[in-house]
């Protein structure tokens, strides 16, 4: 499990270093303090399939649409998407201006990415790839970013900078698996084929009754039910039976319900998830390029990411939801990182901790002074003094 976390020139982030850590982290702060990323920066960092995450996170904010609309109007100037995953879209060549994602310095589960530049001869000949640390290498007229490096627990992988395209949604090349560990709840629609998977990861372990069971906090039900959906066959429909009723679509109940399941699904299935080891057809290798290192690599954690944990959720229901998150969290030794918003969110965090003395939970405020973020936290003690005292920490 983490104790710490260190993120270096990643996106907002030019450093960032949150120096502890608990089972259960709800994360709070401003609009623009990079709440969000903090959850991208964990996902990359406990994913065995870095590069799957990497062109999901530049899919998700259009990077890959953006980045051929810019590079029609740009002579040699690199791959747009991909300069905005380092801090203020002004990347470097070199591993010593690498992205760096690590629990401390001696971390063996470290990550870093970085960029290598290829120039092309006179006369058309093939490209020569050169590894600088030089800022000029980028501005040159001939020169090109090439190859993205990465390295894990794995070892080193490079793909060629264009290939992220095919490898995230429904463009997935084949034999290249969705990265699907650690489990993330988006604020608003998840991927319908990811919580498919995860409900095949509960059913296979037998743990339907605990989804059930969470679903349960707002309104009694029997059963959970899933049929397949007629327009895509590797979704599913989620049906509830009420007592004394038919089954009826889960949706039918309310954003609430929906997301109540959700978190549950996901907490439920990142143990599984994250015990499956990564195979070899994962990581798309460039024509010069393989991975270094043999053997089965340790896994760094299992974790889930929420972010916005409150949305459409009662705020009177939200402490059983906390309940639950630290009970099962424990159970299946998964860490947790959510954010909020909400102040409502808070009190019931730490009135549920407070009612569990084992739950390890930890308040992380996030903040943000020009170019430079820190990471204040509050541990359950504290916590009590903020929530008595109502002191502002969002």
């Amino acid at each position: 499990m983490l104790r710490s976390f260190e993120i270096e020139r990643f996106r907002t982030f030019a450093h960032l270093q949150i120096k502890q850590l608990g089972r259960v982290n709800l994360v709070v702060g401003r609009n623009n303090v990079g709440k969000s990323m903090l959850l991208e920066a964990l996902r990359l960092y406990g994913s065995l399939n870095p590069v799957s995450v990497l062109a999901n996170l530049l899919r998700k904010c259009d990077e890959f649409s953006v980045g051929r609309v810019l590079r029609r109007g740009l002579s040699g100037q690199g791959f747009p998407e991909v300069s905005s995953l380092f801090h203020g879209r002004q990347p470097l060549v070199g591993e010593a201006h690498a992205i760096t994602l690590r629990s401390d310095t001696s971390d063996p589960s470290a990550l870093t990415l970085w960029l290598v530049a290829s120039a092309t001869h006179m006369h058309g000949s093939p490209p020569i790839q050169v590894e600088t640390e030089q800022e000029e290498a980028l501005h040159r007229s001939d020169a090109h970013v090439e190859l993205l490096k990465v390295r894990q627990a794995t070892g080193l992988y490079s793909v060629r900078a264009h290939a992220l395209t095919l490898i995230s949604g429904e463009e997935t090349a084949p034999g290249v698996l969705v990265a699907e560990n650690p489990p993330i709840v988006p604020p608003n629609e998840v991927d319908r084929r990811a919580v498919a998977r995860q409900w095949d990861a509960v059913k296979l372990l037998g743990r339907e009754d605990h989804v059930k069971e969470w679903v349960g906090i707002v309104t009694p039900i029997e059963t959970i039910l899933d049929v397949g959906d007629p327009k895509d066959s590797q979704t599913r429909v989620f049906l509830v039976r009420l007592p004394g009723s038919q089954p009826v679509p889960l949706k039918s109940l309310g954003d609430g319900m929906v997301r109540i399941f959700h978190i549950a699904l996901a907490l439920e299935s990142a143990r599984s998830l994250g015990a499956r080891q990564p195979e070899a057809a994962e990581y798309p290798a460039s024509a010069e390029s393989a991975g270094e290192g043999a053997g089965v690599p340790p896994r760094p954690m299992d974790m889930l990411l929420i972010d916005e944990v409150e949305n459409g959720i009662h705020y009177t229901v939200l402490r059983k939801v906390w309940r639950f998150v630290f009970e099962v969290a424990r159970r299946t030794d998964v860490q947790v990182f959510a954010t909020t918003h909400s102040w409502d969110c808070v009190e019931a965090f730490q009135a549920a901790a407070a009612e569990d003395p084992e739950a390890d939970a930890m308040l992380i405020r996030l903040e943000r002074k020009g170019e430079e973020h820190r990471a204040v936290t509050f541990s359950q003690e504290d916590l009590a003094i903020v929530t008595r005292d109502r002191i502002e920490v969002r």
